[in-house]
Formats: structure tokens, sequence, C-alpha cells
């Protein structure tokens, strides 16, 4: 009998161990109306210390664009340099990677924000973007502050199009509309067609595929339909690369290909 008991103590044990000892990624889901733009906030939850984290989280392309990471949340500063990276961005994937410099780790108490995902809904009313953590190309693994392997599960969120908001959105004006660059793949120039309603300032970045600011220029029009010429001799070399236009309320981002 006394094995037995023992045997059960030691299961009890490592179920515990087991069950304690993991990491739920959690995304939300919103109603969001065709044209505004909304924050997903992913957040980490776990009992346990964690040392290392890395996912990519996927949506659909079609529905939701892009815009940018909007914060990185509460993490102490990263041992690498690039904690996401946006090389699948344009289709409808994110990677994410944080290993922690301390040997304590980082104890979270309730929730941790991992980071602000900004899109602009494109998908017509009743279609919907499904907001999932998967395993490729970045697989889903966690550690806590001795290195030991935590076990990761996901709540996936949803971004429904409706004509309706359950949301305090990003931007509730939809003052900008961007088109495709223009040629595309292109050499040294290219045409970014757009209009605004406003007569405003407007902001050209180009990123890297990691993420990387490469160039950023300012400008003012007038409201109407317009076309920005970007010159990118001498400063990128040939592959892909993201532009994103930004007003005070509004932003845009595709991708162009530079030969």
């Amino acid at each position: 009998m006394k094995h037995i008991y023992f045997f059960i103590t030691i299961l009890f044990f490592l179920t515990a161990r087991v069950t304690t000892a993991q990491v739920t990624l959690v995304a939300p889901s919103k109603m969001v109306r065709s044209g505004d733009s909304v924050i997903v906030e992913l957040r980490a939850k776990t009992r346990d210390t964690l040392s290392t984290l890395q996912f990519t989280v996927s949506w659909n392309p079609s529905v939701l664009n892009f815009g940018r990471v909007d914060t990185l949340g509460g993490f102490p500063p990263s041992a690498i340099p690039d904690e996401y990276g946006m090389s699948s961005a344009a289709q409808g994937k994110l990677t994410f990677v944080w290993i922690s410099t301390s040997t304590n780790g980082l104890r979270i108490q309730d929730s941790l924000e991992v980071f602000k995902l900004v899109f602009k809904a494109i998908g017509a009313n009743g279609t919907n973007s499904s907001i999932q953590f998967v395993g490729s190309p970045t697989q889903i693994k966690a550690s806590n502050a001795q290195l030991i392997s935590l076990m990761v599960t996901g709540q996936d969120g949803n971004i429904k199009i409706g004509t309706t908001a359950t949301y305090e959105n990003a931007d509730l004006n939809q003052s900008l509309v961007v088109g495709q660059n223009r040629p595309n793949p292109f050499s040294h120039q290219t045409v970014i067609p757009f209009s605004t309603n406003t007569s405003e300032e407007i902001t050209l970045t180009l990123f890297d595929m990691k993420g990387s600011q490469i160039l950023q220029k300012k400008q003012f029009f007038e409201a109407g339909k317009h076309e920005w010429l970007l010159d990118t001799e001498g400063i990128i070399s040939s592959g892909f690369f993201i532009y994103q236009l930004t007003t005070k309320s509004d932003f845009f981002s595709k991708t162009l290909i530079k030969k």
C-alpha cells in the first residue's frame, strides 16, 4: 500500500509540474468596420518565469492589411537586435523571438502584453480573419529561467468585418487610400498612387522585411489624388520591401519589389 501511495504522490507531482509549467498565448476577438483600423493585442500568461519565447502569428491578408507593430509590451531589453521579423507580413505572417538577458528570467504577475499589431480592415462586410499562433516559419517555443522547456498553448482570436464596431479602434476615419506601386517590380524608380480627403502632411516610410526603417520622407499634399515618385537608386538593393504612407489619423502599407 505504501508503494501505491508513493506512486500516486510522484504522479501528482509530475502532473502538477506539467500543468503549471506552461505559457498561454492569447489573441482578442473584435468587430471592426471595413476601412477602419484595429489594434490587436497579443498577450502571454504563465505561472512560471519566462526566459525565452518565440512564435509566429498569422492572419488573412485579404481581410486585414498589416500596418505596423505598435509596441513591444513589457519585455526587458532583449539579447537579440530583431524582436520580430516581417519577411512574411505580405502573406499574413509575423514572427517573434525574445531571449532574456537576465539569468532570473521574467516573472509575469497576471499577463504580459507581447506586442500590439495594427491592421486596416480591407475585407467586405461579413468576412473575418482568425488571429492564430502557428509554428511556421518560426516554431512555437518557450523556456523558464532554468532553460526548461515550457508547454505553449494558444487561444486564437478573430477579427470580423461588420457594420458596427465593438472596440476602441486605432483610427476612426479612413482619410487615406493607397494603391499598389507601379511598375512593380521596378529597377530604380516607382510611383505610389494614393488619395487623401484632407490637406495635410503625409509620411512615406520604407522598411526592409525585418522591419528596419530604410528611409522616411514627409511632404504636404492637398486633398485629392496624387502620385509619389520613389527613387531608390543607391539606397536599396534587390528584394522585397514594405512601403507605408501615414497621416495623423490613418495609414496604409503594401509590398514592393526591387529588381
